[in-house]
């Protein structure tokens, strides 16, 4: 941040200059909860014991995911207590800072206001006079090396302390280290809470030492029997008014006493009734904007009961997000599907959430004056979004009705061929770019079609241009092929258990709980946490032959205990077995959909294939499963059982073959635009096991050997890897299997 400010020196001395200058580029603090607005928290990563336990390590691609979804702040919660000496002078680990500092620059580099601050230090409260000068030192070394980061990186001294420590307490704790903070970073924004009581009362029991740059924090999580143990619903004009009343006692005691709040956490239990986790999501995020407030919604990734973002592989809970955003349709509800959506009725919800644009301006005037996306008159009647400026976009929430195969037709013009624009879905997949469409004339349009598998349900996608100069009349879905027969029999139970094998466990049909019909099935007494049951799917592999298969299942664990557990194909060839599957964590309160795309291919004979129901990573509980699934959704063009790689089909843009693997594999895919191309390896937990290229490429096929070995030139273990490619305006993730 450039703290320069212009002053014309003829009547001011400039030692005078040189005082007021610094004074005169901090941020107030009602500026920044201003610019902060809607954000979320990377929970689990930078807070476990250590990074990686809780959840995968964090990665660069996650904040342009939150910039990209329209958030302007994350908080970045830290436990420090394993990282920092135990006697004085209590230094932190240097490669810990290292990386706390690199993942604050990541967020800072794309622009969103960064919180730190520590988080799960327990030790502090099981003897606050004795362990408060090593918290002291904490904070003495963080302010050191963060001192000259720009305002935008906010403090904040800790987090929940009212739960261990006492109003008076916490009141010692603010003003000292407030003081230490001070010393290197005097226009910091700090930001603190009381002591004594939690949640909306926390901010009551502040009381700030005399500073002009210091924020407050609540965290909610109310009704808790709703929010944690997912009892009931919510959202009836009593929980409303009762939200209302608590988040208006802390908009009070902010006029009160002149300074803004951050709502750091507040979130629902997956699980939780959806349409009021919705509702309770939705009424909390624009409260609290409404009053001046600026939120973090808590997130702790997928593995976790509390999140938006599936970081692997950086996906939304698209409904999620749009209640938290203010993101929502035009015309009140998604555009259905199959159907037509219009350009010029892109979603509500303003700057950075439904439409980026270098103004806010519509400066052609026709149509909509709400927003700064540009729409103009067509010739012949109707009305067209015009993307003029480099980097514009606009995105449309709709749903589809149906799950299958969508051709994806674009009518649009371009002022040359070398203009261009793309579609991507649910911030991951993409189609396109489309060029080629200069006309003689500017009000000429051409259609462009490419197609994709899309699910049930509600999906966002955007539509934008990195050139510019691109007009676009309408955005049409047609189904093209409804998705396959379920290939497994007895999917539901409805007949018992015919044409399954149990494994390593009991097994027995149950009226209740069931997730559809009249029945599900109890699995229970595992020997093994892989136990469950299968059914054999052979043949009708044999009849579809290798390819992309969605596979999915219902799931619900009978213990308050939440378990992991797994949908799976099992193939036999070469006399090996391969696996393949869909994991995810289950809890008790509801069910849980779990599913993939797994690519199925095989070399030389097929010996043996198996559906299986199971339980995994450790758990041994007993769980309910229903309706499951295993559907064909198209071939993988060219493979055979003898063939030695598939021909990569036009709508997928990464592959691998073999799939399993040992012990190596090549890797398909397809570059649409020119521009930097970057493919690596990572594992499970989100580290890079290798770099396999990192190069400017042109349009077209290309293929890579990965021969199971980390950067060293080490063999990695067996188990599931990740393919990510990154190109020009778009990412994509595999997975793969490798057997030793």
């Amino acid at each position: 941040m450039n703290r320069k400010r212009a002053f014309g020196t003829g009547l001011i001395p400039l030692f005078v200059l040189l005082l007021l200058v610094p004074c005169l580029a901090q941020v107030n603090p009602w500026d920044m909860v201003k610019r902060m607005g809607r954000g979320i928290n990377i929970g689990n990563t930078l807070d476990a014991p250590d990074e990686g336990r809780w959840a995968a390590p964090v990665q660069e691609y996650y904040f342009d995911g939150y910039r990209d979804a329209g958030f302007t702040n994350v908080r970045i919660p830290v436990r420090w207590d394993n990282h920092l000496g135990t006697e004085p002078p209590y230094t932190i680990d240097a490669a810990w800072m290292d990386r706390v500092e690199q993942v604050v620059d990541w967020a800072l580099a794309r622009g969103l206001v960064v919180i730190i601050n520590s988080h799960h230090d327990d030790w502090l409260y099981a003897n606050f006079p004795e362990h408060l000068p090593r918290f002291e030192s904490l904070w003495r070394q963080v302010s050191e090396r963060f001192k000259d980061k720009p305002d935008e990186l906010l403090f904040e001294i800790i987090n929940e302390p009212y739960f261990k420590l006492s109003e008076a307490q916490v009141d010692t704790l603010n003003a000292r280290i407030l003081q230490i903070i001070r010393e290197t970073n005097p226009h910091r924004i700090v930001i603190l809470t009381g002591g004594g009581e939690n949640s909306y009362k926390a901010v009551q029991h502040i009381h700030a030492p005399p500073d002009s740059f210091l924020m407050a924090y609540f965290h909610y999580y109310l009704p808790w029997s709703f929010t944690n143990y997912k009892i009931g619903t919510w959202g009836d004009a009593q929980d409303r008014a009762t939200m209302d009343a608590h988040f208006d006692l802390v908009k009070s005691w902010s006029e009160q006493h002149n300074i803004p709040i951050l709502l750091g956490e507040f979130g629902v239990s997956v699980g939780a009734d959806r349409p009021s986790l919705l509702a309770w999501y939705g009424y909390a995020a624009n409260g609290a904007i409404r009053r001046g407030f600026a939120f973090s919604v808590w997130d702790a990734g997928p593995k976790s009961n509390k999140f938006t973002y599936y970081r692997e592989p950086g996906l939304w809970d698209e409904e999620q997000l749009n209640v938290l955003t203010d993101q929502h349709p035009w015309g009140g509800e998604p555009w259905p599907v199959p159907g037509t959506v219009q350009a010029e009725d892109y979603d509500r919800g303003g700057l950075r959430v439904a439409y980026g644009d270098a103004d806010t301006v519509n400066r052609a005037g026709y149509y909509r004056q709400d927003g700064g996306v540009e729409i103009d008159t067509l010739s012949g009647g109707g009305y067209a979004a015009v993307l003029d400026d480099p980097g514009d976009w606009a995105e449309y929430t709709f749903r589809a009705d149906t799950s299958g195969w969508y051709a994806v037709s674009v009518r649009a013009g371009a002022e040359d061929g070398q203009k261009s624009f793309f579609l991507r879905f649910n911030g991951n997949l993409q189609l396109g770019p489309f060029s080629g469409l200069a006309q003689a004339a500017a009000e000429s349009l051409a259609t462009v079609t490419d197609s994709l598998f899309l699910t049930q349900g509600v999906h966002v996608f955007r539509l934008a241009s990195e050139t510019g100069g691109v007009r676009v009349d309408r955005i049409r879905f047609v189904l093209k092929s409804v998705e396959a027969a379920n290939l497994l029999e007895n999917p539901g139970f409805e007949s018992g258990l015919q044409s399954w094998q149990i494994k390593q466990c009991t097994a027995a049909v149950v009226d209740s709980p069931a997730f559809s019909g009249q029945h599900a099935v109890l699995i229970s007494n595992r020997k093994k946490e892989w136990a469950g049951l299968f059914q054999n799917i052979r043949q009708k592999l044999l009849d579809h032959g290798p390819g992309y298969y969605l596979a999915s299942g219902n799931f619900r664990t009978v213990s308050d205990t939440a378990g992991f557990c797994k949908v799976k194909v099992r193939l036999t060839y070469g006399g090996v077995q391969h696996h393949i599957g869909a994991p995810g964590k289950v809890g008790n309160a509801g069910w849980t959909a779990l599913g993939d795309t797994l690519l199925l291919t095989w070399s030389g004979p097929l010996q043996d294939a198996n559906f299986f129901i199971q339980g995994t990573f450790g758990y041994t509980g007993d769980f309910y499963a229903d309706d499951v699934s295993l559907v064909f959704i198209g071939p993988v063009t060219g493979v055979s059982a003898t063939a030695d790689s598939p021909a990569l089909p036009e709508r997928i843009g990464l592959a691998n073959y073999p799939n399993p693997f040992n012990p190596a594999t090549t890797i398909y895919f397809r570059v649409r635009q020119a521009g930097k191309v970057d493919l690596s390896v990572f594992d499970l937990n989100g580290r890079r096991v290798a770099q396999l290229l990192s190069e400017h490429l042109l349009p077209g096929g290309y293929q890579v050997v990965w021969n199971g070995r980390n950067a060293f030139g080490e063999p990695v273990a067996s188990g599931c890897y990740f393919a990510v490619l990154k190109t020009r305006g778009s990412r994509a993730v595999h997975k793969m299997l490798l057997l030793r």
